[in-house]
């Protein structure tokens, strides 16, 4: 089996493995009970919001530990957006974001908000200028993502708070595409609220987190024993979190080392694709380079990703939650029909291999023939 869905969700490394399973042997103990187990537990919870702090670049203090990427999302803006419903009740987003987002802001909606949705250029990127012309007085909250998990494109969060010095309104990013695909701390301490996820990251999935700095107050979505400071309440994921922090610090600590890998790969894929011919490409050549999003043009996108699949290679058609649907965020951009019935996301890692890459090539070219030409 070749592998190339990365972006959906990514094995757990053997080191992460080892520690993952130690600590389901050993941290069983609720973090939040007094004895001296429990008291264990509360240490190697505190060791690993230290770690995760430290590898993302933010303090300790400011991590919320959740489920995953969509909860922290979803914590994020219905937290946000009622805590600040007195100042004002319009919200700016994009038609790109991850259906995390999208779906909240549409509940928002019923809730007396008003939404507005910027819609995507053609690589999945979101024009900052535009963002800041829908951004108004009453504006609370604006959400981007860093990262396109469709595309792979780039969205300037720095340049994005600059643009918004003179408004009050907070700003959350989606990083769950970020950590270990681009260089992340300027990014990180840009946003008020901040989302990642650990299963992107070689860790098991059950742990995210939602980075919540000192003057963003959102409101609670789950209320019961007041564990992360009263901000989700819930016995923490122990071992799951442990992970978490261990993966992102190793993804952090070896980036300088896998990125021109995995930029190697990327142009290796391009050329080897562009080589066929009938192929266009839709992320951009400023996309990170782990996520290539492109269209065999005549090849329906779940006809390609079911013919590779039955030669053991595994891509995605877009984002793996659509399961059929049409991208939203694809069809916001304005691609021509043809190209967004045939598009498909490859995602690489540093586990990617050049063979696997030139596998896949070789597998396209068997389609075009097998498909396109019968």
């Amino acid at each position: 089996m070749i592998y190339l869905d990365y972006t959906a969700s990514t094995p757990v490394t053997a080191d992460v493995e080892e520690i993952y399973i130690k600590a389901l042997r050993e941290c069983y103990a609720n973090p939040s009970s007094v004895h001296s187990a429990g008291v264990a537990a509360a240490k190697r919870l505190a060791e690993a919001r230290e770690l995760l702090a430290k590898s993302v670049g933010c303090s300790a203090g400011e991590i919320c530990f959740t489920s995953g990427g969509s909860e922290s999302n979803n914590a994020a803006l219905f937290g946000a957006a009622r805590a600040l419903k007195r100042r004002g009740s319009h919200i700016v987003s994009s038609l790109a974001e991850h259906d995390s987002v999208k779906a909240p802001l549409r509940a928002l909606e019923k809730e007396g908000f008003e939404v507005t949705f910027v819609a995507p250029e053609r690589d999945g990127s979101t024009d900052i200028a535009k963002i800041r012309a829908a951004v108004r007085p009453e504006t609370v909250l604006v959400s981007l993502a860093a990262v396109n998990n469709e595309t792979g494109a780039v969205n300037d969060i720095p340049a994005l708070r600059a643009a918004l010095s003179a408004f009050p309104t907070l700003i959350h990013s989606d990083c769950v595409q970020l950590i270990g695909k681009a260089r992340h701390t300027q990014t990180v301490r840009a946003a008020d609220l901040v989302s990642l996820c650990s299963h992107k990251l070689f860790a098991p999935k059950g742990a995210g987190a939602l980075i919540i700095r000192g003057h963003a107050r959102p409101e609670p979505l789950i209320l019961g024993g007041g564990q992360e400071s009263g901000r989700r309440s819930g016995t923490e994921n122990l071992p799951a979190i442990i992970a978490f922090a261990d993966a992102a610090a190793r993804l952090v600590s070896g980036f300088a080392q896998s990125q021109p890998k995995v930029a190697a790969l990327n142009s290796r894929l391009r050329e080897g694709l562009s080589a066929l011919g009938g192929v266009e490409f839709i992320s951009g050549e400023n996309a990170v380079p782990h996520i290539l999003s492109f269209a065999v043009v005549g090849i329906p996108s779940e006809t390609l990703v079911n013919y590779l699949s039955g030669e053991g290679i595994l891509i995605s058609p877009g984002s793996a939650c659509k399961k059929g649907r049409k991208s939203e965020a694809l069809a916001s951009s304005g691609l021509p029909e043809d190209v967004l019935a045939s598009a498909v996301r490859v995602s690489l890692s540093f586990l990617t291999t050049e063979r696997e890459v030139d596998a896949l090539v070789k597998a396209i070219a068997s389609a075009k023939r097998n498909i396109l030409h019968r």
